[in-house]
């Protein structure tokens, strides 16, 4: 639950950082999860980083900056998309992410973590002695 509210708060600094640098509302709909995802492979310098890795993301590092930096890798590829495309096809077509993870992959190694078997809420209770 704790990588959830993580995420959450990053998604809020993000939210400000757009409406406070005059980016139009389709644009910050269109990049807003892009750029949170940038921004939290950018921390934990992982192309597929794990709960814990994006819980252990410390407060103090999303901001204004680190946002900035993000902004500049998202915008880059996304106006080099928007012209062959309109912007709402691009933020839901394959390629703007596909372009985002091959940038990332160059600058950081690692393997996406394996995939594990959904947990049950019959499961939780039992984990945690309340079954």
């Amino acid at each position: 639950m704790g990588a959830y509210y993580k995420c959450v708060s990053i998604v809020r600094a993000i939210d400000e950082f757009l409406r406070t640098s005059g980016v139009d509302k389709g644009e910050q709909r269109n990049q807003k999860y892009y750029l949170a995802y940038v921004l939290v492979a950018e921390l934990t310098k992982r192309v597929h980083p794990s709960p814990e890795e994006v819980l252990g993301i410390e407060s103090h590092l999303v901001n204004d900056v680190t946002i900035k930096q993000a902004s500049d890798v998202v915008s880059k590829h996304y106006i080099d998309l928007i012209l062959g495309e309109p912007p709402d096809a691009v933020a839901k077509g394959p390629e703007f992410l596909r372009l985002l993870k091959a940038e990332l992959s160059a600058k950081y190694v690692d393997v996406a973590s394996p995939r594990t078997r959904k947990r049950k809420p019959k499961d939780v209770l039992t984990e945690g002695g309340l079954r």
